[in-house]
């Protein structure tokens, strides 16, 4: 995935259920955001993690917003989408999420698509949850309940386990 991120110049859209990407990939996507590529995630409102997982998440979320990235979070049910598209090139898609322990620890399998038409198809579906989303701004973040802001410093390293 850090290849892909290094390799985009125009877009990356990112969807995932759970967006708690290592240190590595954030610097990569930080760097995009700052070649000008435009980042596009979306993900749940509502997660079916326990506690710790959605917090630290925020933290992550909030640092791409400021630098330029745009957040949506989709409010009708749980997003469960796993897809990363670069440039409209190709289509990474299958059961691997946006975190450390699908990266690292989990046994997960993807497809990599070069279809442009299958790959159109999915980006209109996409449009179609991000329509039933709502854009993330820093005020997004600010409004959060006080034990979402309490728990977004969990080290990562304990992030391996949500």
């Amino acid at each position: 995935m850090k290849k892909w991120i290094k390799e985009a110049n125009s877009s990356l859209f990112v969807a995932t259920p759970y967006f708690l990407p290592p240190r590595s990939i954030m610097d990569e996507l930080e760097q995009a955001l700052k070649r000008g590529v435009h980042v596009t995630i979306l993900g749940p409102e509502k997660t079916d993690t326990r506690l710790f997982a959605r917090p630290p998440s925020y933290q992550k979320l909030k640092m791409l917003v400021d630098k330029g990235a745009d957040v949506y979070v989709y409010n009708h049910g749980f997003f469960h989408g796993k897809v990363l598209v670069k440039d409209e090139e190709f289509m990474d898609i299958g059961t691997a999420n946006g975190d450390s322990r699908s990266f690292f620890l989990n046994n997960e399998s993807n497809c990599i698509i070069y279809d442009k038409q299958f790959i159109q198809k999915m980006k209109n579906s996409l449009k179609k949850d991000i329509e039933k989303s709502k854009h993330v701004d820093p005020s997004y973040f600010e409004s959060l309940p006080f034990w979402n802001k309490w728990f977004q410093n969990v080290p990562e390293f304990l992030q391996y386990y949500f």
